[in-house]
């Protein structure tokens, strides 16, 4: 969405994604999305819409994932995993680590040894084990481990007579920031603004991989927890920034905050780093107030 009108998603994103993606549709199905397409995610239960489901590069171990199996696999030593399942059946791991998965509650663990055990009870439609500690979306194994690679959402060229104006602006965005965003760094960008030069981060404007928000210059501040709806605004001009996240004010700073976007900017959600869903993404041509930011991200 553009300064409120509406722009047709292939207008507004270059979308690279690589490998299929298996979703959840409005009516519980479970589907499959075409590389390269967007993925929009749904309650498998209530049918309620997700959001674009946009994440890292994951490898289910598992073989045969679309139809569950009692199966002993090799995996690395000390290392953390994330067990889920679908279905009305539930996973124990009973080798090489410990616990039970359930729908809705994966298991994460840390492994003891190079191999696990996964025994499968009662009626099962899917189960994935990979690194980390959180589950990404169903991929679908036969007879071998399988890669699912990395999804990267930009809007580039960004010019500022279309989007914003380069001495005052509002950016809004909805999403949903998965832990698994943090990465092998903690200071990863997982949602930005920022010019469309090759280096750096320099004027950038956004969302850490640790949940905080970001100006470059200005600081940086928690937005709350992760894995949870988040409706995160910044106003800028030149005599102040205003910082509100689901409602409530976050920070204001004043004196001189005009950030340098250049003409040409992006908006990025880049590089593997955010994992989770991408609802809405607003820019305005003007520094909305308080009592505006306030009803625009109020959950």
């Amino acid at each position: 969405m553009r300064n409120l009108k509406t722009v047709n998603y292939d207008d507004m994103f270059a979308l690279s994604a690589p490998s299929p993606k298996w979703v959840w549709n409005a009516q519980g199905q479970l589907v499959e999305i075409p590389a390269g397409q967007p993925a929009f995610d749904h309650d498998p239960v209530t049918g309620e819409p997700l959001g674009q489901r946009l994440e890292g590069e994951a490898t289910n171990v598992l073989l045969n994932s679309f139809v569950p199996a009692t199966q002993t696999v090799s995996i690395s030593d000390a290392t953390t995993y994330t067990l889920s399942v679908y279905g009305s059946g539930s996973a124990e791991i009973t080798a090489g680590g410990s616990g039970t998965a359930t729908d809705g509650s994966p298991l994460t663990f840390t492994t003891t040894g190079t191999s696990v055990t996964v025994t499968v009870t009662g009626t099962l439609d899917v189960f994935q084990l990979e690194t980390g500690s959180v589950a990404t979306s169903p991929i679908e194994t036969t007879g071998s481990a399988v890669t699912r690679a990395a999804d990267v959402a930009t809007i580039e060229n960004v010019d500022t007579a279309a989007w914003f104006d380069d001495q005052e602006f509002t950016i809004f965005w909805h999403y949903r920031l998965r832990t698994e965003s943090i990465g092998t760094s903690s200071s990863s960008v997982s949602l930005s603004i920022r010019p469309s030069g090759p280096v750096g981060y320099d004027d950038a404007i956004g969302i850490y991989g640790n949940n905080r928000w970001y100006i470059y210059g200005l600081g940086n501040g928690s937005i709350g927890p992760f894995d949870s709806e988040t409706k995160l605004a910044f106003s800028i001009k030149s005599d102040r920034t205003l910082i509100y996240a689901n409602g409530t004010l976050l920070e204001e700073i004043l004196g001189n905050a005009v950030i340098n976007l250049q003409a040409a900017g992006r908006i990025t959600a880049s590089l593997g780093r955010f994992q989770g869903e991408l609802y809405d993404c607003q820019t305005f041509k003007y520094a909305k107030t308080a009592a505006e930011l306030q009803e625009l991200t109020a959950l």
